[in-house]
């Protein structure tokens, strides 16, 4: 019960009364009522009273459970006994007590494994390449993978990204989707508000020039495939198209979506060129015909419709994911015997070390600019007929002969 008292050289009356502190134990409490009249002051000292007695939760169930978690948490960080793991179930345990709800804490691994549960819908490479991803963070992480999610740091993101690409022989690209995959999952919890903000923004891409090790064909290799495609089961592609496909790639260089892409209009038999906007650079290029390719393209059935595809069966299929054009390819490589994933020694500086390269479609591109190479073909004609996106390069190769470009690329016998 509230008291009122005056003390000296104090116009005003104090209020005092007693409270049990968070222990239980009793503890005055003085405060002024700034009132001048007994009446005054003691209707406020019982307003004080009341209101200090609320504030500490002397009078409030929750405010008794919300202030013992409060001093539960001051007593263990003065001890220094508070850890983050206690610290988020003294969290926890202080929202439940003032919302009812309780905050959702989930492990790194609990949460990969919720976050993908969610990729389930979706199409299957994809759902599969992110669960590559995925593990590779969780193996990258060790025993963390047990560690609140709100433990992973920007730090725990750079050292993932730079272990990527040291394992995965500089490739870039590669170490660079799979932070994105993280990035993805994470930002989901800050959707989710399980976290505040997503440690893997402003994370930079690395670099994706030379991001895999790709290397050309054998000679022996490049005229395996061509010669052999028509008696590859494709399934339900014709094994016609396949075999322009790699013609195309081999005496090009383009890449395989660009190709299966191809309509009629791309195609100039008058002129002995090709015509084409590739996807990546998005800048015209002209191409001329080998040869080998032409009497391919003369084989084949006219079309007087310019847009019609010059592979019909090809031109809707993805070059990418499961069962994709690349992945046909590939298992085409390995019914010839092509290794995709040699081994090669390389000096590393203080020791040799093996590296796996990388043999696909794309290599067809490598093995075209090797092979004008051992022909003596100079650089700059190599590029403009490569179709390297370089301006200075661009601006020599129309400035060249076309004579001088056919017979280059006529050059090229596998």
């Amino acid at each position: 019960m509230a008291t009122v008292f005056k003390r000296d050289r104090s116009p005003f009356f104090f209020a005092s009364f007693w409270v049990k502190d968070e222990k239980g134990k009793p503890k005055q409490i003085k405060r002024s009522t700034r009132e001048r009249t007994h009446k005054e002051a003691m209707k406020k000292a019982h307003e004080i009273e009341k209101q200090f007695n609320n504030s500490i939760g002397a009078e409030d169930e929750q405010s008794k459970k919300i202030l013992a978690k409060m001093q539960e948490a001051t007593d263990l960080a003065l001890s220094g006994k508070l850890n983050k793991d206690i610290a988020q179930r003294l969290l926890s345990d202080i929202l439940e007590a003032s919302t009812g709800e309780t905050v959702k804490a989930y492990t790194i691994e609990e949460w990969a494994e919720i976050w993908l549960k969610g990729k389930e819908g979706n199409e299957i490479s994809s759902y599969k390449t992110y669960k590559g991803h995925l593990k590779c963070f969780l193996d990258y992480l060790g025993e963390r993978t047990s560690d609140n999610l709100h433990t992973i740091t920007r730090a725990d993101i750079l050292g993932f990204q730079e272990e990527m690409k040291e394992e995965l022989g500089n490739a870039g690209k590669t170490a660079n989707y799979k932070v994105k995959t993280v990035r993805s999952l994470l930002r989901q919890a800050v959707h989710d508000r399980l976290i505040t903000f997503n440690p893997a923004d402003g994370v930079k891409a690395l670099s994706t020039e030379d991001s895999k090790n790709r290397i050309p064909f054998t000679r022996s290799e490049a005229r395996n495939l061509i010669n052999n495609a028509t008696a590859h089961n494709w399934g339900n592609i014709p094994a016609i198209e396949w075999q322009g496909v790699i013609l195309i790639g081999a005496y090009t260089g383009l890449r395989l979506s660009d190709i299966a892409n191809m309509r009629w209009h791309n195609v100039h038999l008058d002129k002995g060129e090709i015509q084409i906007t590739p996807s990546k650079t998005k800048k015209p290029m002209t191409l001329e015909i080998h040869k080998e390719l032409d009497d391919y393209l003369l084989g084949l059935p006219s079309n007087d419709k310019p847009n019609t595809p010059l592979f019909p069966s090809l031109c809707s299929k993805r070059s990418g994911g499961n069962d994709g054009l690349s992945y046909r390819f590939g298992l085409y490589m390995d019914e010839l015997g092509i290794d995709r994933r040699p081994l090669i020694m390389v000096d590393r500086g203080k020791e040799l070390v093996e590296v796996e390269q990388i043999k696909s479609f794309h290599s067809f591109r490598h093995t075209l600019n090797s092979t004008l190479a051992n022909n003596n073909v100079n650089q700059e004609i190599r590029m403009g007929i490569t179709g390297h996106s370089d301006e200075r390069v661009n601006n020599i190769y129309t400035h060249h002969d076309k004579q001088v470009r056919r017979e280059a690329i006529n050059l090229v016998e596998y």
